[in-house]
């Protein structure tokens, strides 16, 4: 099972921004589409449009055929453009990495899990947690532009405010909000307790096989280190100076010292010198014929047999096959 993906489908049409999470296994297209169809039937309005990156598992003919069928419009992220998706990267950090944080997962347990985590974190983040929306600028004393908000309101005042809604729709809605009872919210922290615990065992088990030493890349194990106390027990140490770090506490460096020589390194690369061939000159990719034996010679423009001087035939080279000398328009014509 590779690793688990996080995709965070959103509404922003008329104000409305209500989070959806679905962790899949792989990137698969049929996985890919079951997830985004998931979360059309979980949104409390109908899906009228998908914006996504340019992703192999979000560009293909399955969804596209998908968002086809149901009329949906796509549209995509400009390439070499990041800034198009900062809206939604920006969901990343805020609820997928402050939720499920940075470890790797790769169980179905953990996929269970994930899943799981994520009914809770959605009726949190649509039910209880109110947010601001830009609506304009004003102008400081000083003669600054700056951001004007409106009154903060959660996901669900929003979509009921705005009036798209049927009466059906909107009773279904009400009544989620009715039994969702925000006490039951705190078995978030049993779910996360449950992923981190599955999470680190595993890492500490295979680097204490010798399988892993150290890995950093986002989604992976924590970047820590590890080294074996003097009880025997394994405790997590600075991944530059390999000193002790607190317990208790999920840091990577003892300082800011060692963080930034860890930044340093992981932007540092090292550029292997490249050796470029000697430049060949014109003649010696010239292909010549002798006129009275037909001799062929690549680079001389005087016969070794006869003598006398060759007419050019063009530019060529040594055929692929015989070895002989050939033109590029011999080659080409077959």
């Amino acid at each position: 099972m590779n690793l688990a993906e996080n995709r965070s489908e959103r509404s922003h049409a008329h104000g409305r921004r209500q989070t959806e999470n679905v962790t899949i296994c792989n990137r698969a297209h049929s996985r890919v589409v079951a997830a985004i169809e998931e979360v059309s039937d979980r949104l409390p309005y109908a899906m009228v449009g998908l914006g996504c990156d340019n992703g192999a598992e979000l560009i293909n003919h399955a969804l596209v055929a998908w968002c086809a069928e149901r009329a949906i419009f796509m549209t995509r992220a400009r390439a070499h453009t990041c800034n198009d998706n900062a809206h939604v990267e920006q969901k990343n950090g805020d609820i997928v990495r402050k939720s499920a944080f940075r470890y790797r997962y790769d169980t179905p347990e953990e996929l269970t899990l994930l899943n799981e985590l994520w009914g809770y974190v959605n009726l949190r983040k649509n039910f209880f947690l109110p947010t601001k929306k830009a609506n304009g600028w004003r102008t400081t004393k000083a003669g600054r532009n700056t951001r004007t908000y409106d009154e903060p309101k959660t996901p669900y005042q929003r979509v009921v405010d705005s009036g798209v809604l049927t009466k059906e729709q909107a009773g279904r809605l009400q009544a989620l909000y009715a039994r969702t009872n925000p006490a039951e919210l705190t078995r978030i922290n049993r779910i996360q307790q449950s992923l981190i615990a599955s999470a680190k065992d595993k890492t500490l088990t295979l680097r204490a096989q010798g399988f892993v030493n150290r890995t950093g890349s986002s989604g992976s194990a924590p970047r820590d280190r590890v080294s074996p106390s003097r009880n025997g027990t394994v405790t997590a140490s600075c991944g530059v100076c390999d000193a002790p770090l607190p317990t208790g506490k999920q840091r990577l460096w003892c300082s800011d010292a060692c963080r930034q020589s860890a930044w340093r390194r992981r932007h540092t690369t090292t550029v292997a010198p490249v050796e470029l061939s000697a430049a060949r000159s014109r003649r010696e990719q010239t292909v010549y014929e002798c006129p009275e034996c037909e001799t062929r010679l690549l680079g001389e423009q005087r016969c070794q047999d006869c003598g006398t001087f060759m007419r050019r035939l063009g530019s060529g080279g040594l055929c692929p096959c015989s070895g002989e000398p050939i033109t590029i328009n011999e080659l080409l014509n077959g």
